[in-house]
């Protein structure tokens, strides 16, 4: 991950609001509450699919990291694995600014 990147994800973290996890993300995103979902790489493809489609519907931006999901949860500042992360208050963070699509990582 991009020093930049990995910069404004923790800035989101200690400022905004963020939720982690496949399940959690999915009933957010459903409601149209994130305003961005990230992905770790190895994220399960039956979840990808479910956040590409309900993203469609709601208009949220969808960001794949390019590290798996042990370095995403790392760079989180946790002890496990996150799959899936979605942003509802990105705080004082550009997080939002990253482009759609593959990432960094």
């Amino acid at each position: 991950m991009s020093k930049e990147l990995k910069d404004n994800l923790r800035l989101t973290i200690e400022t905004g609001k963020i939720i982690l996890g496949a399940k959690k993300t999915l009933e957010s995103l459903k409601k149209g509450k994130l305003k961005l979902v990230i992905l770790a790489s190895n994220c399960p493809e039956s979840i990808r699919e479910d956040v590409k489609y309900y993203s469609k519907l709601t208009g949220t931006k969808v960001y794949t990291y390019k590290g798996n999901n042990v370095e995403l949860g790392r760079d989180c500042g946790r002890q496990h694995g996150i799959s899936t992360l979605g942003v509802i208050d990105p705080g004082l963070s550009e997080i939002l600014k990253i482009n759609e699509g593959k990432g960094e990582g």
